[in-house]
């Protein structure tokens, strides 16, 4: 019987061991705390740590593996590019980090650090205003930016107080 509880132990490290060396290899659950998801190894031989906010957002962050997509249950299916905010809208994959709750619930802007928002773009056909939201181009030089940037460089269409006969 004592044979037979030395190998059940033996076993039982043994998958332990294999397990733990596993998760070294995929680079699960290594990051530096619990706010963190371990992406694992990426190709440049960089481990890549994302925030746990970014797990099963429908957009792949972890490029090499999409381990942050896998086993993921999502209550909304929203379309590949697109991002689920927490309330189960679908936005454009652009907004996520852009420094404007595009979600109305913050979700789209959760563990995004101040230098991700600034580098964000818009889809093709819009500005990006300074703070806030992206703008149709159209929308440009009639005040939709929080801060007037989409202003900037427009001249006034209307020069002895009346529009011409396509503006109002």
């Amino acid at each position: 019987m004592l044979a037979f509880d030395v190998m059940t132990m033996s076993l039982a490290v043994l998958m332990l061991i294999l397990s733990s060396s596993e998760n070294m290899e995929l680079g699960l659950g290594l990051c530096h705390n619990q706010n963190e998801f371990d992406c694992g190894y990426e190709e440049d031989g960089v481990r890549k740590c994302i925030p746990v906010e970014w797990k099963c957002d429908n957009l792949v962050d972890c490029r090499l593996n999409a381990v942050d997509e896998l086993g993921c249950r999502y209550v909304h299916q929203c379309r590949q590019g697109t991002f689920a905010c927490r309330d189960g809208e679908c936005i454009d994959a652009a907004f996520k980090c852009n420094g404007f709750d595009d979600c109305g619930d913050g979700s789209d802007e959760r563990g995004c650090e101040e230098q991700s928002r600034h580098e964000a773009k818009c889809p093709e056909g819009q500005f990006r205003c300074r703070k806030g939201p992206c703008i149709t181009v159209h929308a440009k030089c009639d005040k939709d930016c929080p801060e007037g940037d989409d202003e900037e460089g427009c001249t006034p269409t209307a020069t002895n107080g009346s529009c011409a006969e396509h503006e109002f």
